[in-house]
């Protein structure tokens, strides 16, 4: 069986000096969590709900949490920014209570770079997709480090 290496741990071994902390993709940095809920009320399709303050530059985020009510026939929703309104979590259904976390495979670990001001990856977005109208509780965590 052969052994493989991940990037920073690549790094880590490359480096002559103790690699307990390696440098790279927050590692060895404080992780962080913003929570912030909101009490919907027949937010429709298109509708925007901005979770927690923006996130600093620099930053990665390495997971993301979505809990919710059963919110509503044909409902669902998304979580990204403004950049990519998917980069979290994909449509997800909302008809049942659940709890979903972060589902793609370029957003964890996504690195914040605020490429473009105007449609800026710092703040986080909660995107409703599907054509129901949802009302209820979401309650959302995203970790990052720096």
């Amino acid at each position: 069986m052969t052994t493989y290496k991940g990037v920073v741990k690549t790094i880590a071994d490359s480096n002559s000096t103790d690699h307990t902390v390696a440098s790279g993709k927050g590692e060895g940095s404080i992780l962080h969590v913003q929570f912030d809920s909101y009490e919907a009320a027949t937010l429709v399709q298109g509708s925007l709900v901005e979770i927690g303050s923006k996130l600093p530059l620099g930053a990665y985020v390495y997971e993301t949490k979505v809990a919710y009510d059963a919110l509503g026939a044909s409902t669902s929703f998304s979580l990204g920014d403004a950049e990519d309104d998917d980069r979290y979590i994909t449509a997800t259904a909302t008809t049942s209570a659940g709890v979903t976390r972060g589902n793609t495979v370029d957003g964890f670990g996504y690195y914040i770079d605020e490429t473009d001001a105007s449609n800026t990856d710092r703040q986080v977005l909660l995107k409703v997709v599907d054509t129901g109208s949802m009302t209820g509780t979401l309650k959302a965590a995203i970790f990052w480090a720096k």
